[in-house]
């Protein structure tokens, strides 16, 4: 857990110590903050962040045994024989999310940066996926071992970068020479900015990886005809959504349906910035909002069934590339209080079962409508355009 360099025998010693300290100190505490955080709910006002924590953490009391039954559900087989991809598999949430689908016998797609070694992703996911099964299961002792030849998951060889328009390009060449026909797409890679840097394009990354990336795999895949008419679409997005503005990067109102098909012009956040961990969030929450709002147009305009999901909090290394020892710090923190990647995971994999509604925006796995005009029509066709053309030009605006 902790990124100090020390002798590697001692350093395994240390980190196999601390994460049972840690696991312990888990599950001693997450019952006694379950009832304490749905006390404190009613007074959740608002969408600050610690308003949205508390929110999250009573909502997942409030499903959490439900919940285990759509993980048993899924891990009987009812979505065996699937075909999903999914992306930002290699730890925290995506992890989860892998070893859910993995269990129940879905046909994984699970691209990695530099090509996967399928050996590896299997014996990994059989280990993970029996790990989840357990977690779940009435009786954990009489859940058998998951062996490798059980897992069904490919990785293009070519790999995928999310950072790179091209990358996804010829991600998407190889799964259409394999005749690749997709159930259900997870877009849950995305990152906090901490560090500077732009995409292989030159876009700024929270921008570049959370939205660009995420939308145009998203766009090429319904283009190319890889996705079922009836596939659902989950986009992996943020309540922190709720405190971006479109505001921040127009000099001109918002577009309105009264405004005819007046363009509006906007660097939309895609311009490199001086970056440090004190805007960070400020980045990502934007780039969630530009998700969301892109979610309900396409929801708008492809037959696919469109899910935009928070998963709440969640034990993650979101915050990896934070300077020593904050990011460590936020690390313990995070592993010590949240839900681990497996159980913030269900509320996601839940909309593969559920089916065609009308409704977009979950937090968890509660319906609520979107914040900050993410949900508005002629936002919503005005992104899409302004989405289009830098796809078109593949470059920031001037």
């Amino acid at each position: 857990p902790f990124r100090r360099p020390c002798e590697p025998r001692v350093c395994r010693a240390q980190s196999w110590m601390l994460v049972r300290l840690v696991n312990l100190l888990s599950a001693l505490l997450s019952p006694i903050l379950g009832k304490l955080f749905s006390f404190l709910e009613p007074y959740a006002t608002g969408d600050g962040t610690m308003s949205l924590l508390l929110r999250g953490f009573a909502i997942r009391r409030r499903h959490a045994s439900r919940l285990q039954q759509v993980a048993r559900a899924i891990h009987a087989g009812a979505l065996r024989g699937k075909v999903v991809l999914v992306t930002g598999t290699g730890r925290g949430l995506g992890s989860g999310i892998a070893a859910h689908l993995a269990a129940g016998g879905v046909q994984l797609i699970l691209p990695q940066r530099k090509g996967g070694d399928v050996p590896v992703l299997r014996q990994r996911l059989a280990r993970t996926g029996t790990d989840a099964m357990r977690a779940c299961a009435k009786d954990p002792h009489a859940v058998p071992q998951l062996a490798p030849s059980d897992i069904d998951v490919r990785s293009p060889s070519c790999g995928l970068e999310m950072g790179s328009l091209a990358s996804i390009d010829r991600f998407v060449d190889e799964l259409a020479s394999q005749g690749v026909l997709l159930d259900g797409l997870i877009n849950n890679a995305g990152m906090v900015p901490i560090s500077g840097g732009v995409t292989a394009e030159g876009f700024e990354p929270a921008f570049g990886i959370n939205y660009l990336g995420t939308a145009h795999l998203t766009l090429e895949l319904h283009r190319r005809g890889l996705l079922k008419p009836d596939a659902t679409i989950v986009n992996v997005t943020s309540e922190e959504h709720r405190l971006a503005s479109f505001a921040s990067v127009l000099d001109a109102p918002l577009p309105s349906t009264h405004q005819g098909e007046r363009r509006l012009d906007a660097h939309l956040g895609a311009l490199p910035v001086d970056a440090s961990v004190f805007n960070a969030m400020e980045r990502y929450a934007f780039s969630k909002l530009l998700l969301t709002t892109f979610s309900h147009e396409l929801a708008r305009r492809v037959p696919c069934t469109i899910k935009d999901v928070c998963p709440g909090p969640v034990a993650s290394e979101i915050a990896r590339d934070a300077p020593w020892p904050l990011g460590d710090l936020t690390l313990f923190g995070m592993w010590l209080t949240f839900p681990s990647p497996s159980d913030a995971a269900l509320p996601l994999v839940e909309r593969l079962l559920a089916g065609k509604t009308a409704d977009v925006h979950y937090h968890m796995s509660e319906v609520r409508a979107a914040g900050s005009h993410a949900q508005d029509a002629a936002v919503g066709d005005w992104l899409w355009k302004q989405t289009a053309e830098l796809l078109r030009t593949r470059q920031p605006p001037a």
